[in-house]
């Protein structure tokens, strides 16, 4: 569970913008701080993402793996189908090292699972394990890498931001090298506990120390900018809508 005061943070933060946590930090004389690459998009838009970093490095597979028989590829690949043929206890003993940590007991609520894979475009993350992370409480998935199944997760709803669309299985091509290190993703240093705010426009990293300034300024610049809309929305007949009303 976040402590007190960073939960207070991440409840400010989700009234705000990346462009409000973009001027927050101009006037901290920190530009350009914290935000990942354009190449770094949202799998569905519009989207808000705010939570906590989890850091997985992932590297490629070394060899290619071999499978006695179609029935085989099944069970070591898909883990519906591990269910249909060896019900919930088969599948907690399904080995998947990719999605070990959403098996654990660990508490992952409010937790931004970020990806370093080298920005190989092999598709790991997709609509199975987005479903179990949201299970497990977390918010949303960055990938400097691939992703697939992109139109069920935009249905389910689950905030992902990735670099590269990709319909190839990178539970055969990638596996973990290390979790909760120190990681790069989309040109920035990414910390286990950094707090992670995605939206439309991308994402922008926030170290914890600096969570509760960035926060109260971003909330001020929304807010004055929700005012001075308002005012435009009014004088050009203009119906309000959620950008003006919040």
């Amino acid at each position: 569970m976040p402590s007190q005061r960073t939960q207070e943070a991440l409840d400010k933060l989700k009234n705000v913008r990346c462009a409000d946590v973009a001027d927050a930090l101009d006037s901290l004389g920190m530009p350009d701080t914290g935000f990942m690459d354009p190449g770094i998009r949202p799998v569905w838009k519009p989207v808000k993402m705010v939570g906590i970093a989890k850091t997985i490095v992932l590297v490629p597979r070394q060899g290619q793996r071999r499978y006695d028989s179609f029935e085989d590829y099944l069970l070591q690949t898909q883990v519906g189908y591990v269910y249909l043929k060896k019900g919930p206890t088969g599948v907690r003993e399904w080995e998947n090292p990719l999605d070990k940590y959403l098996r654990s007991g660990e508490c992952l609520e409010s937790r931004v699972l970020v990806y370093d894979s080298g920005g190989i475009p092999a598709g790991f993350w997709g609509s199975e394990i987005s479903l179990r992370a949201q299970e497990r409480g977390v918010v949303g998935t960055v990938i400097d890498g691939g992703c697939r199944d992109t139109e069920e997760i935009e249905l389910q709803q689950y905030p992902v931001f990735t670099r590269h669309i990709a319909p190839t299985n990178g539970g055969l091509r990638l596996h973990p090298e290390s979790i909760d290190v120190p990681v790069k993703c989309g040109g920035v240093i990414v910390k286990p506990g950094d707090i992670i705010l995605g939206d439309t426009d991308g994402v922008v990293v926030i170290p914890p120390d600096l969570a509760d300034q960035v926060a109260d300024r971003a909330l001020a610049i929304h807010q004055q900018d929700l005012t001075w809309r308002r005012l435009y929305y009014e004088q050009l007949g203009k119906q309000p809508d959620s950008t003006v009303t919040e």
